[in-house]
């Protein structure tokens, strides 16, 4: 289910296609919180990424159909990227795993 657009929550998202095969959509976007307006757009091919401000963006991706058939897919990775001191578990969850 799509998720609309939105941040992931991080400083950096990093968003790389592993393979594509038989679809049509999926266009990577990348929208002004405040006016909604598409900034960039693109369809990433496979081996090609993005790399997103997601503190100061939201993105979004449109949903892929097959091409041709009855079977496509579009194999994503997503990096999540934060500088050390504003890690996703942080100090806390640290000194709570340190018994």
């Amino acid at each position: 289910m799509p998720e609309g657009p939105h941040r992931d929550g991080h400083e950096f998202s990093v968003i790389a296609v592993a393979r594509r095969q038989n679809v049509k959509g999926g266009e990577t976007q990348v929208i002004d919180p405040n006016t909604r307006e598409i900034l960039f757009r693109t369809t990433l091919d496979e081996n090609q990424a993005i790399l997103i401000d997601d503190e100061r963006f939201i993105h979004y991706a449109t949903n892929i159909e097959p091409e041709g058939g009855d079977v496509g897919y579009r194999d994503i990775w997503v990096i999540e990227i934060n500088r050390w001191h504003n890690r996703a578990y942080g100090p806390a969850h640290e000194r709570s795993s340190l018994v």
